[in-house]
């Protein structure tokens, strides 16, 4: 960790009265989960390992995203991220209190059937595709198959929107939507320019899919929309699309999602630091694990 990284500020006593629909616990177990993410980050761009494999890296400014998908996902469910991020997004993945761990007891075997169906994902994981409609595909597979097996468990989706023809989403989405797929689909854009999601966006169902846009930056935002889908999904109730906005992403207190989640956190009276410090922890154990031969 830089100096720059580490949180000295104490919070105002006066701060600690503040309401928020989010439980302190929850807000301070995203931030450790961001922050985790990004020094696994900061460790695949430059280990030797990492440095000649485009998914061993993942971009800075990702953090809230991944960390507000993948908080509450259960034992059961499962997964599926974009190649640009699937290695730090797995690493991750083991951070988390719950994690992704296979089902264990036999009335979990519709769970193991739906996970061959997919492909064999391990740990909840579900197979890597570099082609992003094969990944949806797949993807919508495993959704499936959940549907029917494992009711209340839900699949959860990361993929970048500009990967993605306009006519493939139609198509994508109006079969989730016919299906009820139990899917939380998160499509994020890192640049200024139109993507492929634009026409879409300017209605709030699209193909019978809930459509929501949110700050992909603003991990408190994030987290909401995501904690709703998950629920509208576990509910039988069907998929939702999340569309986070990045623009260009700038590293500054405003542009970097970790020091607005850390602004954010103080205006609380909460403290960052123990959770900085239990992400410093989980993520030596990870790079300690994963750099044994």
């Amino acid at each position: 960790m830089t100096p720059k990284d580490k949180v000295k500020v104490r919070p105002a006593k006066a701060a600690r009265s503040k309401f928020s629909l989010i439980p302190d616990e929850k807000l301070l177990a995203i931030y450790a989960s961001m922050r985790t993410a990004r020094l696994l980050g900061e460790h695949l761009s430059t280990s030797s390992r990492a440095r000649s494999a485009p998914t061993g890296k993942l971009r800075r400014g990702l953090e809230a995203m991944l960390a507000s998908l993948m908080i509450d996902l259960e034992s059961g469910d499962a997964l599926s991220l974009a190649p640009e991020v699937s290695a730090a997004g797995i690493l991750m993945s083991l951070s988390l209190r719950n994690g992704l761990q296979p089902p264990k007891s036999a009335t979990d075997a519709g769970l193991r059937r739906g996970r061959d169906i997919a492909g064999g994902g391990v740990h909840g994981l579900l197979p890597q595709s570099a082609d992003p409609l094969a990944q949806l595909q797949l993807a919508c597979g495993a959704a499936f198959a959940w549907k029917s097996m494992a009711p209340g468990k839900v699949v959860g989706v990361f993929c970048r929107t500009a990967a993605l023809p306009l006519s493939n989403w139609k198509t994508v989405l109006a079969f989730c939507s016919g299906q009820k797929l139990p899917l939380v689909l998160m499509a994020y854009e890192s640049d200024t320019g139109p993507n492929s999601l634009d026409e879409l966006s300017r209605g709030a169902l699209v193909q019978g899919v809930p459509l929501l846009t949110v700050d992909g930056l603003d991990a408190v935002a994030v987290y909401r929309v995501v904690f709703e889908s998950l629920v509208r999904a576990r509910q039988g109730r069907g998929p939702t699309l999340i569309v986070c906005r990045t623009g260009t992403y700038v590293s500054n207190r405003h542009g970097d999602p970790l020091r607005r989640m850390e602004n954010y956190l103080l205006g609380k009276g909460l403290s960052p630091s123990p959770a900085a410090r239990q992400a410093e922890r989980a993520f030596k154990k990870i790079a300690a694990a994963t750099s044994r031969p």
